[in-house]
């Protein structure tokens, strides 16, 4: 490889890694949104899960007043059978108990489910606490990093360029339009291929190539463009 092709080479790093920033541009925002999905994710499912146990305190509190009353009630009722003087009234407090009594029997069996679905909703909440913690353990340094990279793009990408400019300046006019040529047909920023005597192939569209397109890199001399992709092509042993 001679002294101008190696200058080429460490253009062609230098475009390569402002490809890479340029794409990081789009990638970065999109894993970040992608993260913050995930984190935004956990902390909703929490905050259903409390709701629902905060439903589920407060229908529990309410039923607990509406049976202390039922029970105040029944015994009222009691303290009045003794009293009753007449049978159609002890039948109407008869019945009035057993009404009372249907009312706490019923709501006691509620307050026994309501406070099953408590007990199972505080054990979601743990279970789901603990997992939000490890899933933001986890995540939360990627986040960070992803914002430094993402803030950092702008002044990376001036870096770069400045050091693309200082790279330019000591390829040989020659082959330095060459490649300026080539470069603006790749999106992908891959100019050069390096050939070698053990992987006869373009190493950027993987064309195998004809023994005499070989035999002409491994003179060396010239600037070869691969027919089928065009890059510029060298021979490196």
């Amino acid at each position: 490889m001679t002294e101008g092709f190696e200058t080429l080479t460490c253009l062609q790093e230098i475009d390569l890694k402002i490809v890479g920033i340029e794409k990081s541009r789009e990638e970065f925002p999109e894993q970040l949104a992608e993260l913050e999905a995930v984190l935004q994710s956990a902390t909703s499912s929490l905050d259903a899960l409390r709701e629902k146990l905060g439903k589920a305190v407060k229908t529990k509190s309410d039923l607990k007043d509406q049976l202390e009353t039922a029970k105040s009630a029944l015994d009222r009722s009691q303290e009045r059978l003794s009293a009753v003087k007449t049978n159609k009234e002890y039948d109407a407090v008869h019945v009035e108990m057993e009404n009372f009594k249907h009312t706490l029997a019923g709501g006691e069996k509620r307050m026994e489910k309501i406070s099953d679905d408590i007990a199972k909703v505080e054990a979601q909440i743990a279970e789901v606490e603990g997992e939000a913690k490890s899933r933001t353990d986890e995540l939360t340094p990627r986040v960070t990093e992803l914002r430094e990279k993402i803030a950092s793009i702008d002044s990376d990408l001036s870096e770069a360029a400045a050091e693309r400019t200082a790279a330019a300046a000591l390829v040989p006019k020659q082959l330095l339009r060459a490649y300026e040529n080539v470069h603006r047909g790749k999106k992908d920023g891959r100019v050069i291929s390096i050939v070698n005597s053990t992987d006869r192939t373009c190493q950027v569209c993987f064309q195998k190539l004809q023994p005499q397109v070989v035999n002409i890199l491994r003179r060396g001399g010239g600037i070869n463009h691969c027919q089928n992709c065009g890059s510029i092509m060298i021979w490196q042993e």
